[in-house]
Parts: structure tokens; C-alpha cells; sequence
């Protein structure tokens, strides 16, 4: 059974600042930039959980 894991004030952070990329990139309509940066903020996701960070 997999438990929610906690995030550290840095990853935290990283994840924030992701997502305020994606805000940026909606704004100013850039649809794939907003993709890519949603891509990006998946992957790191996914990596953590892989090895559990």
C-alpha cells in the first residue's frame, strides 16, 4: 500500500514555482509551452515517488 509521502520546504518550492510556470505560460496563450512545462512537473513527480526523495 502506497502512503502519501511528505514533501520538504524545497520541494515544496519547486513544485510551486513549476506551476507558476504553467500559469505564465497560459497567460500569455502559449498552449505548449504550458504542456511542457506540465510534462516537466509530472516527471519530476514521477521521479521522486520512483525514488521515493
Amino acid at each position: 500500500m502506497l502512503y502519501p509521502r511528505t514533501f520538504s520546504e524545497l520541494e515544496f518550492i519547486k513544485q510551486l514555482k513549476q506551476l507558476e510556470a504553467v500559469q505564465f505560460q497560459l497567460k500569455q496563450n502559449n498552449i505548449l509551452g504550458a504542456r511542457i512545462a506540465l510534462f516537466l512537473l509530472d516527471s519530476l513527480a514521477d521521479i521522486a515517488i520512483l525514488f521515493e526523495l
